[in-house]
């Protein structure tokens, strides 16, 4: 089941939203990002969070339309966003889509967000950090591209060192290559066709995917 988590950071225009919610059934919002949707006049199906960035206003909205509250403490061990990726793993996502992730007035919450990708406890799950114009995946064995030509695609590692990368449909192809975290290799490359691949024997990659 394809699910979409929303955070509280940046979000693209509702236009997009509502496009990627099409056949949707789940939509999680962390804390404020439910304000957010609701003004757009986008209704999430879940809201998990402590509150603190909601207004009574937005809570009342919440109320009125019978969305489903998960209330959290506000001292906890875990951010509001990683507590919605396991609600949407919990009610049985296969695969999500996580909107808002940079953005705020705090860069650690920022990097936190995308890290979050990487996470053990979602190894099963592809989760997608997109937005109307980017897309940024963990790579834990292969991924498929689907694109245009000419369409930048980077590869960053994350974790130490990624090693037996191979890619396909790429400018600047790798064979057996290896990247350690850190390095700047990787960025910038671009789609030979509409589809690329990319293969990785052990390590973490983070793929990135600009469409112009």
């Amino acid at each position: 089941m394809k699910a979409i988590v929303v955070l509280h950071g940046d979000l693209p225009r509702a236009e997009f939203i509502k496009n990627l919610a099409k056949g949707v059934k789940l939509i999680i919002a962390a804390d404020g990002a439910a304000g957010k949707l609701l003004a757009m006049g986008i209704k999430p199906t879940t809201v998990v969070g402590d509150m603190d960035s909601l207004d009574k206003n937005a809570l009342e909205k919440i109320k009125l339309a019978c969305i489903e509250v998960i209330k959290l403490p506000v001292e906890k061990d875990f951010t509001d966003g990683f507590f919605a990726l396991e609600e949407a793993s919990m009610q049985g996502a296969s695969e999500i889509s996580l909107l808002g992730v940079f953005g705020g007035p705090r860069l650690d919450h920022s990097v936190a967000n995308l890290l979050m990708l990487c996470a053990k406890k979602f190894d099963g799950i592809p989760i997608t950090a997109v937005d109307e114009r980017n897309s940024i995946t963990v790579v834990r064995k292969h991924t498929s591209i689907e694109g245009k030509r000419g369409e930048i695609i980077s590869l960053i590692p994350v974790a130490g060192r990624v090693t037996g990368i191979y890619t396909d449909g790429l400018k600047y192809p790798l064979a057996n290559g290896t990247l350690d975290i850190g390095a700047t290799r990787g960025i910038s490359n671009v789609m030979t066709s509409s589809k690329a691949s990319v293969k990785i024997k052990s390590g973490l990659l983070l793929v990135g995917h600009h469409n112009g």
